[in-house]
């Protein structure tokens, strides 16, 4: 690796480092200050009643945003929906951990199906055989992810659920 390409690279993580410690330390610094300024007012007793109130505050408000009001959740869907760099290509552990343990698993299900004698009777045939033939599919399927190292969405598997 090229010494100025190594030197880029460590200058964007610095970078990407300061800008996301940002967030959370100008929350901390914001609440430091209205906890200083108001300890100067009021007096150093009232210093933890006050830092009581501004950490129930900020905690209770951050949950009510998250959970009740779900103010994130149109963040996180856009971060990653309509991400095309996101949602269809796989990661390296997702491509690993399917080649190397789902794919083989779900091979050695279907020989075992195919293999092991099973009840006579045609009900028990007919469930077994819709059921290879759909293990088949998905098979084929995970086989051509883990080739073009892409998920294939198809229609109705939208994992957030309604996004309009």
């Amino acid at each position: 690796m090229r010494h100025g390409h190594r030197a880029g690279m460590l200058a964007a993580t610095f970078i990407y480092r300061w800008q996301m410690a940002n967030g959370i330390l100008s929350i901390v610094f914001s609440a430091l200050t209205f906890l200083g300024v108001f300890a100067l007012l009021l007096g150093p007793v009232s210093l933890l009643y006050i830092g009581i109130a501004v950490l129930a505050t900020m905690i209770g408000f951050g949950t009510l945003l998250d959970s009740v009001i779900k103010f994130w959740k149109p963040q996180s869907i856009v971060g990653t929906m309509r991400n095309p760099f996101l949602v269809a290509h796989m990661y390296q552990k997702e491509l690993l951990m399917t080649q190397e343990s789902t794919l083989p698993q779900l091979e050695a299900l279907r020989m075992l199906l195919t293999l092991m004698q099973f009840p006579t009777e045609p009900k028990y045939a007919d469930m077994r055989g819709k059921f290879v033939l759909q293990l088949d599919e998905h098979i084929s399927r995970i086989r051509q992810a883990v080739a073009d190292k892409k998920w294939d969405i198809r229609d109705g598997e939208d994992t957030y659920g309604e996004t309009s």
